[in-house]
Order: C-alpha cells, then structure tokens, then sequence
C-alpha cells in the first residue's frame, strides 16, 4: 500500500491524530514510514473513582474489544491484500500470455518481415544515391572533357582515325 493509502484507512477507521515519526522514501528494502495515531472514539474510559477492584476489569473489557477490533480490521485489511494480489497476478498472467499470443500471430511476423524489407530497400536506396553521385561526377567531368579545346582540336583526327579503319575493314 501507499503512503496515502495508509494515511486514509486509518482516517477512514477514525483515527483523527497521526503523527508520521519517520519517512524513509528511499530505504534499500522500499519505501517506509513510521506512525503514531490516535483514535478518540477508542480512549479508554475515564476514571472518575478511585481506583477499585473493579477498575482493572474495565480496563481488561476495553483492550480486549481495541485489540478484537484491530484483529478485525488487520483480517479484513489482509483479505482485501490478498485479494488485490490475486487480481495483480492474474492480470500479469493475461497480459503475459496476451503479449505471447501477439508474439506468435501472423499479424506480428508479417510486421517483422516488412520492416526487415523496408531495411533492405532503405540500404538499396543509399546504394543507389552512391552510385548516381558517382555517375553525376563522371558526367560533369566527361561535359568538361567535351567541352575543352584539347577534344575540339583532336575531334578531325578521331574521324580520320574512324575512316581509316572502316575501310581496313577492322
């Protein structure tokens, strides 16, 4: 239970005076804190006597009904405990075997299988933008080499060269 879980039941149980003597939100074993309460519905009764034989029985009569009540209420409190772990383990074990179910469905594997495609395609892709930067820089150079006057003056001999041959027969 919370802090303020705690806090509320005794609230609830009318405790109307709790005074948190020690909180230790960070202890290694878990959250913790220590309380003093009190419950004026549950004071003992007021002696207005001296003290008398009979006193020690009224005191007896009222810690044995504190200490029944509190009996009560700790069992009442386990059984809801108990309770709302039973609740926390099953649904644990729903959602265990729901994610188990979502694990081994086809839904799932056809969602692994696109992604490992989408991979694939993505890796093609820069591949391929690789590839044709390599071939826009092949282009500028070749434009450059086309465009110098070394080609222009040179184009007369590779046509001499190309006549030359075709009527070799090469």
């Amino acid at each position: 239970m919370r802090k303020n879980d705690i806090l509320a039941a005794l609230a609830f149980f009318g405790f109307d005076r709790v005074v948190v003597t020690e909180d230790l939100p960070d202890h290694p074993g878990g959250p913790a804190f220590s309380l003093v309460g009190h419950n004026s519905r549950w004071e003992a009764p007021a002696q207005t006597s001296p003290v008398t034989a009979a006193a020690p029985v009224i005191h007896d009569n009222y810690y044995r009904a504190l200490c029944a009540r509190l009996r009560s209420q700790v069992d009442h409190l386990t059984q809801k405990l108990l309770h709302l772990n039973e609740q926390k383990i099953q649904a644990e074990a729903s959602a265990q075997q729901q994610r188990e179910q979502l694990l081994n469905s086809s839904a799932w594997q056809e969602t692994i299988n696109c992604a490992k495609e989408a991979e694939r395609y993505r890796l093609r892709c820069e591949q391929l933008q690789t590839q044709l930067a390599l071939y826009d820089t092949a282009r500028q150079q070749l434009d450059e080499i086309l465009r110098s006057r070394s080609w222009k003056l040179t184009a007369p001999l590779r046509h001499s060269r190309r006549l030359l041959q075709r009527w070799r027969g090469d």
